[in-house]
């Protein structure tokens, strides 16, 4: 690359050793294209740098680059104010003096000093930087937040039926069954499992015995409260659970579910679809497997008993 010389000036080495004297300036000589010939060590200082960086673009430095039409023509000077880098992500008002010369520009800078209005400039553009910042950030904790909520329920849903899944149940069941033993309030579970689900898939195919499926959760949901669950335990076998409730009245709440499915007129089906249910209220001291088994020994002594019953343990 050419190296640009002053030819106004015969010395321009000994002009620029004389300039790295005037350390309080940045004397900077660029080509028509504003690239960076020389410097001064005043500017070096300044940018916070060792290495001249002769080729690298003088614009680099600038906030805010310099319109073509501010440079000066022939003869003439601009001054113009300048946010310059003088360290990464730092910038600092710079006053600089632009003369024309004949191959290209000597750019003569000088910090500017900070005066109050400056700093309360500045101050009230940082506060808005970190407003926006801030804002910005709830934005993205909402989000996230959101995202959050919805894998968990993902990882606690049946992804078919959109009941609770097995492992969530078996996670909650414990504690609901400690609080129910601790504020002395009943607790009961009511097991249900569709009948002859095996025949219904072998005749008219898993995608009607998916349907079956859903709409039996819908039945059973519709017939819950909203503090009670409603979870798939196994391929057509599903848990609820019924806090503050007695085995008597889970029983009820048991036939009017069965009462419904049997009423119940699917799309794709013709025959009638039954499920047999099994009733347990927790006993003092009872572990949940326990209580799990009772209810799951009535449901099937329901089914020994013709199915389509609900069986009270």
């Amino acid at each position: 690359m050419k190296k640009l010389r002053l030819k106004n000036y015969k010395h321009q080495d000994i002009l620029f050793e004389y300039l790295d004297e005037l350390s309080r300036l940045a004397v900077v000589l660029v080509d028509r294209q504003l690239i960076i010939q020389d410097c001064n060590q005043g500017f070096l200082k300044m940018v916070n740098q060792v290495v001249k960086p002769i080729g690298q673009e003088f614009q680099s430095f600038l906030k805010q680059k310099i319109p073509t039409e501010k440079l000066p023509i022939k003869g003439r000077k601009e001054q113009i104010k300048r946010e310059t880098k003088v360290a990464e992500n730092l910038f600092i008002f710079f006053s600089w003096t632009i003369l024309h010369l004949e191959e290209g520009y000597l750019m003569v800078g000088e910090k500017l000093p900070l005066y109050s209005s400056d700093i309360t400039e500045k101050m009230a553009t940082i506060n808005d930087e970190l407003t926006n910042l801030t804002r910005e950030l709830t934005k993205k904790t909402i989000e996230l937040e959101k995202t959050n909520a919805t894998i968990k329920e993902l990882s606690n849903t049946d992804g078919l039926t959109g009941a609770f899944n097995r492992r969530y149940i078996n996670e909650m069941l414990p504690a609901l069954a400690e609080t129910s033993k601790e504020v002395a309030k009943p607790l009961s579970i009511i097991m249900a499992d569709i009948d002859t689900f095996k025949k219904i898939n072998d005749s008219y195919g898993h995608c009607v015995g998916d349907d079956v499926l859903k709409d039996f959760v819908k039945i059973l949901k519709g017939r819950s409260r909203n503090k009670d669950l409603v979870a798939r335990y196994g391929g057509e076998e599903f848990l609820l659970v019924l806090p503050d409730t007695a085995e008597e009245e889970a029983g009820k709440i048991a036939e009017r579910m069965r009462e419904e499915l049997q009423n119940f007129q699917f799309d794709k089906l013709s025959e009638v679809v039954t499920a047999s249910f099994g009733v347990a209220e927790l006993m003092a001291k009872e572990k949940t497997e326990n209580f799990i088994k009772r209810a799951d020994d009535a449901m099937y002594k329901a089914k020994m008993e013709g199915r389509n019953k609900v069986v009270v343990s």
